[in-house]
């Protein structure tokens, strides 16, 4: 996004799990990071997908009608002073009918155009319209709740209408000191599975930020030495332990 739709862009990963499961193998985890983290979810959620075994989501993004993304004013890091601008380059780059299929992490992700296009849609919070090219769907889900969210477009809001109680077995890491992505995606979620019955193992990683676990070299197999912090291999080792258990 912003040149693709919400539902083409969970389309491309249901057909991925789908042949997945007809192709290699019917015993599929679905995990994703960051935003993957919510495509996990919706994916796993959506009803023509494959059952998992498990889903993963590492810091997800993962409720697109809470309030961090649907009420503006919030800045991702810093605030855009040519807000306006931007969402008109968005606009554009949205009607312009080029779909992407990647994008190279950049190598100056605050100079980058795209994760300016990110900051952007925070602050104006627009994701739901975007996803949905709806315009004004955000301020209407402010105003009315989830209910305001057209039928056709509920599978990109798997929080909202996707749970159920036979949901697959799920694993949410989060560090609490994201500040890109905020612990509470992860923990409102994990409170709301419990409540529906779903077995899910909430883990958080204390003093992490947004990308921990990939900033450097983390080898949990490795013997440890004397002195050497292991909070994280502890925390990555549970995790994986969960999942072990779920499969």
């Amino acid at each position: 996004m912003p040149e693709s739709t919400g539902l083409e862009v969970l389309s491309d990963a249901l057909d991925a799990v789908q042949w997945t499961h007809k192709n290699i193998s019917d015993r599929i985890i679905i995990a994703g990071s960051s935003a993957g983290g919510y495509l996990a979810l919706a994916t796993a959620a959506h009803p023509e997908c494959p059952r998992p075994l498990a889903v993963l989501s590492i810091y997800g993004m993962l409720d697109p009608a809470s309030t961090r993304y649907i009420e503006p004013g919030t800045p991702l890091r810093a605030v855009i002073a040519d807000l306006p601008i931007a969402l008109e380059e968005i606009d554009a780059a949205m009607n312009s009918g080029k779909a992407l299929d990647g994008y190279a992490f950049p190598e100056s992700p605050p100079t980058d155009q795209r994760f300016r296009w990110i900051r952007a849609l925070h602050q104006a919070a627009k994701y739901p319209d975007l996803l949905t090219r709806t315009p004004g769907l955000a301020g209407q889900i402010a105003e009315q709740g989830a209910d305001a969210i057209p039928e056709r477009y509920r599978t990109l809001f798997p929080v909202s209408f996707g749970l159920m109680e036979d949901f697959p077995p799920t694993v949410l890491l989060h560090g609490d000191d994201d500040v890109l992505v905020g612990l509470d995606q992860s923990t409102s979620v994990a409170e709301r599975m419990i409540s529906l019955g779903i077995n899910v193992h909430l883990e958080i990683a204390k003093g992490q930020g947004h990308g921990f676990e990939a900033k450097g070299e983390v080898d949990i197999d490795a013997k440890e030495v004397a002195g050497e912090d292991t909070a994280i291999k502890d925390c990555l080792r549970r995790v994986i332990t969960a999942l072990e258990k779920a499969v």
